[in-house]
């Protein structure tokens, strides 16, 4: 926001089912509470990654 550059990182081992579940629960909320918003729709696309 205002030129700042935020990172959200999500490393975890698949490892039970509470795990799977905070998963579930992380990926909910950023698209049902976080993409929808009018800031994120205006975001330049994301660079970097793996190659």
């Amino acid at each position: 926001m205002n030129g700042e550059v935020i990172e959200r990182e999500w490393i975890h081992a698949m490892c039970g089912a509470s795990e799977e579940r905070l998963a579930e629960l992380v990926e909910t909320i950023h698209q049902e509470m976080i993409e929808p918003r009018s800031e994120y729709q205006i975001l330049p696309e994301a660079t970097g990654g793996y190659d």
